[in-house]
């Protein structure tokens, strides 16, 4: 990577990824170191791979990171210590909340801390507004309508009943993932396991790579600590 200037296709990339990055603190804005993990399936959707993704936030700690305002990769820190799962990127075990062991292997982990200062920074360092969003959604006749792009669900479908279910709140509302998979599946044990929450990120995963292939750029829906939600 060029350290005196980026292709434009790497601002982009820069660019995609802190629309990520912000849609998520959007549903936790006072968490401060802020865990965001981002799915290898979506950094593909947005044209970056993983080892791209980690060169490019290398470079923007280089460049604008301070001593209160950086971002770390925590892939590859992740251990499991007395049954507690946590990172050692600071060289002390720091416990996490809301990471599986098995998230190092499918997504890209980061810690952020003052994401404002952060977003500021970039904004002025590239002369850029990183978001620029006022887009509206619903789910009407097994669509999801954003603007005049459409969606087609198959009625038949998981995806339908995870839209059934996350369109009945509003925006930014958190959903229990056992609501979601109790209308897939029916009643649900009191415990779920790994494999009933990977049908959830699936189809989460999936209908946002779907709307990104239409030219819906904005996160629909996201997830944190079991729990779902719809953006916008």
């Amino acid at each position: 990577m060029n350290e005196n200037k980026l292709t434009m296709e790497q601002e982009e990339q820069i660019s995609n990824l802190l629309k990520v990055i912000i849609e998520q603190s959007k549903l936790f804005p006072d968490l401060d170191p802020l865990l965001v993990k981002i799915s290898f399936s979506k950094l593909q959707s947005l044209n970056i791979s993983f080892p791209e993704a980690k060169d490019l936030i290398r470079y923007l700690n280089r460049k604008i990171g301070t001593n209160d305002s950086y971002i770390d990769i925590l892939n590859g820190t992740i251990i499991k210590y007395e049954g507690v799962i946590g990172t050692m990127v600071t060289e002390v075990f720091e416990e996490l909340d809301g990471v599986d062991i098995d998230d190092d292997k499918d997504s890209l982990i980061l810690w952020i801390r003052n994401l404002n200062i952060i977003k500021n920074d970039i904004e002025e360092f590239f002369n850029v507004d990183i978001l620029k969003s006022n887009l509206k959604s619903r789910y009407e006749n097994n669509e999801i309508i954003i603007g005049k792009k459409r969606l087609k669900i198959n009625q038949n479908s998981n995806a339908n009943d995870f839209c059934d279910v996350v369109f009945s709140y509003k925006p930014k509302t958190p959903i229990s993932w056992s609501d979601i998979l109790e209308r897939i599946e029916g009643p649900t044990p009191e415990k779920l396991g790994r494999k009933d929450f990977k049908i959830i990120e699936n189809i989460k995963s999936n209908l946002n790579k779907e709307l990104y292939d239409i030219g819906i750029k904005d996160i629909l829906f996201s997830q944190r600590k079991k729990m779902m939600y719809r953006n916008y």
